[in-house]
């Protein structure tokens, strides 16, 4: 898929979310990793963080769970540090 198309895809998603939504970005490789950055650069989106070298299946389920859970953006992104730090 094009990089205008996935551009417009993740406009979208973001656009759905609405303005006072934050989130937690996983991506699968670099290029996905690349197109989440200029959409969050290019949207000036500032309440969606990119989980960095987070493991895709892992992180997402720790993620979905402590949302649930109530949990903050900031306290899921300590526990997926720390899940980052068990694979390293």
């Amino acid at each position: 898929m094009p990089v205008v198309l996935k551009m417009m895809t993740l406009e979208q998603a973001f656009n759905s979310l609405g303005s006072e939504s934050e989130g937690i970005i996983f991506y699968d490789l670099g290029s996905a990793k690349m197109n989440a950055e200029m959409a969050i650069e290019m949207l000036s989106i500032e309440n969606f963080t990119i989980a960095e070298d987070i493991p895709i299946v892992e992180g997402s389920y720790i993620a979905a769970v402590e949302s649930n859970m109530g949990k903050s953006q900031a306290e899921i992104m300590e526990s997926l540090a720390k899940l980052r730090a068990s694979y390293t």
